[in-house]
Order: structure tokens, then C-alpha cells, then sequence
């Protein structure tokens, strides 16, 4: 727990009306002590949420981890920094294993990382695979 919450909720399926949502391991490197937010290493989470038989996939903070194999998602959302994340690179590996129609680059901008890392991992994966990248600025909206 951290302030009293739980740092990853149970295993299983959980259902918010037509919304349906699984957590997935997530693993980064861990924030300095005291540093807001501290993640320690092991305790991350990400979600695979399937609505309209859409799934997407929220990494959270993570490393490219073997867990990601095993996802399967239409849209993928991935951190691309490489402070605390995975670097856009290792993004791109995991867009490979992962293969969704659609990837988007996030965690960069504000705390990490620039928007050329943003523009990297697109030019990467749309030159090495079949998905499509949308770097999202802000207020923006996709629809899949």
C-alpha cells in the first residue's frame, strides 16, 4: 500500500457497466525516495480495457517486460521517454510483440523526455510494422 491505497489491485476481470478492464504487470525503474509518485520496483500497473469490442492497452510506467507478449490490443498506449520507462526504442520492441492497429506514444513532455522521442518511436514503428502511430497533443481525441 501506498498512502493507504493498494498499490495494484487483485487479479481478475473487473466490469464498470459495459466496460471491462484486466490488469497487466508493469515494472520501471523506481522513483528516488521521497520523489511524489514513488513507484517501487515490481508494484506498477497497467490495464487492458475493452469497450464497443475495442481492447486497449494503458502500459502505465514500465520497462519493456516479457509480460507483453501476451497482450493483445487494437490500441496500445506506451511510454517512450526512457526516464523511469521504457526509451522509444524498446517501445517500438514492444509495439512488435504486441501488434495493434494503432500505437501512441505517452510519458514525455512534461516530467521525461521531449517530443522527439514521441517522433521517433512513430517514424520506428511505421517503417518496421504494420501499426499506425497517433502522437496525441493535448485536448485531442482519437477515435478507434
Amino acid at each position: 500500500q501506498v498512502g493507504g491505497l493498494p498499490t495494484r489491485p487483485p487479479a481478475g476481470l473487473y466490469l464498470v457497466g459495459e466496460l471491462r478492464a484486466q490488469p497487466r504487470a508493469a515494472r520501471g525503474q523506481p522513483l528516488p525516495v521521497g520523489c511524489p509518485g514513488r513507484d517501487p520496483k515490481g508494484l506498477g500497473i497497467g490495464f487492458v480495457i475493452e469497450a464497443e469490442g475495442k481492447k486497449i492497452y494503458h502500459a502505465g510506467d514500465t520497462d519493456k517486460i516479457p509480460e507483453m507478449k501476451y497482450v493483445k490490443a487494437d490500441v496500445a498506449l506506451l511510454p517512450v521517454s526512457g526516464t523511469y520507462v521504457m526509451t522509444a526504442k524498446e517501445a517500438v520492441e514492444a509495439v512488435k510483440e504486441i501488434k495493434p492497429k494503432i500505437a501512441v506514444p505517452m510519458h514525455y513532455g512534461v516530467v521525461a523526455g521531449t517530443v522527439d522521442d514521441a517522433e521517433l518511436f512513430k517514424e520506428l514503428v511505421e517503417k518496421e510494422t504494420d501499426t499506425k502511430v497517433v502522437v496525441i497533443e493535448e485536448g485531442r481525441k482519437i477515435v478507434v
